[in-house]
């Protein structure tokens, strides 16, 4: 999957590049977002925008998912958690299981808030 959405975003980089540059120049932050799939893409998103420089050096970039699976395999969670480790949020819901696939991708070092009823648990395991 994570091949997937990486060659999608290689595709698109030179029109998304350019949005973005004319979007985010005078922005005070920038947060990606997404549920589900859309989580993983905004992980595949906010990877690009940090390691190409697509977003001005000054300005904070964030990445929040809701629900999202697991994107990289080891030496893409190493490289991602080198630029945005301290600025990912992930919300799951324990009983879901898309945030736990594909299995065979790595666990990152991202902080994860899981719903296990009501109440929201702060973890360090994906």
């Amino acid at each position: 999957m994570a091949t997937d959405i990486l060659d999608g975003l290689n595709g698109s980089s030179a029109v998304l590049g350019t949005f973005i540059k004319q979007k985010v120049r005078d922005a005070r932050a920038v947060v990606v977002t997404g549920h589900s799939l859309g989580g993983a893409t905004s992980m595949a998103i906010a990877w690009r925008l940090a390691s190409k420089g697509l977003i001005p050096a000054n300005t904070p970039l964030f990445n929040v998912t809701f629900g999202g699976p697991r994107l990289f395999q080891r030496e893409g969670v190493a490289a991602y958690d080198a630029k945005l480790l301290n600025n990912t949020f992930r919300f799951v819901f324990n009983k879901d299981p898309i945030p736990h696939v594909p299995m065979n991708a790595e666990k990152d070092g991202l902080k994860s808030w899981t719903q296990t009823s009501m109440e929201y648990a702060e973890s360090t395991r994906a």
